[in-house]
């Protein structure tokens, strides 16, 4: 357990990254960002919310807030020393459609970790198209896209990039 500076939250700092950890990044990555220095995860589907709630108390025995901005609910950590690891680990501050990128652990993890990031990640930025027979993902990030095409294929999965504008 890690304590930062005056009257912060005690956090667990999981030993190693597990399929948990990867789920959770991928979550964040997905539909969160960090605010300040506070985790926040975007989204309307109760079961999301639920599910980062769970993650967060069993990696890290933290607790979320949850509150709503416009129409869109979120969950936010109060924990400078989470944002720490998770700048760390490489979770953009800033401008994270365009600089955001798979964690070098979850790149480096067996290909159970990296299903679990790629399955939280598709959860959030990914919907099913073709019929139901393709599964779709746009991302602002090329790094991103070059990411996740490389896991998909260790996992066997063939896949193709392809640029598109949006208006």
């Amino acid at each position: 357990k890690i304590k930062g500076h005056g009257n912060s939250t005690t956090i667990r700092i999981p030993d190693s990254i597990d399929g948990k950890f990867a789920e959770f990044l991928g979550l964040l990555i997905g539909d969160g960002y960090l605010r300040g220095k506070t985790p926040v995860f975007f989204n309307n589907d109760e079961s999301m919310l639920a599910r980062f709630k769970e993650l967060t108390k069993d990696l890290f025995e933290l607790d979320v807030n949850f509150g709503k901005i416009k129409n869109v609910k979120f969950s936010s950590i109060h924990s400078v020393v989470l944002y720490k690891l998770l700048t760390y680990l490489g979770v953009p501050k800033r401008q994270k459609s365009r600089k955001c990128s798979i964690p070098s652990l979850i790149m480096k993890s067996p290909n159970n970790i990296a299903f679990r990031f790629l399955s939280s990640y598709f959860d959030c930025d990914g919907y099913v198209g073709g019929g139901g027979k393709e599964l779709e993902l746009c991302t602002a990030s090329r790094e991103m896209q070059i990411h996740i095409s490389y896991l998909l294929l260790r996992l066997g999965i063939i896949n193709s990039l392809r640029e598109r504008t949006i208006s």
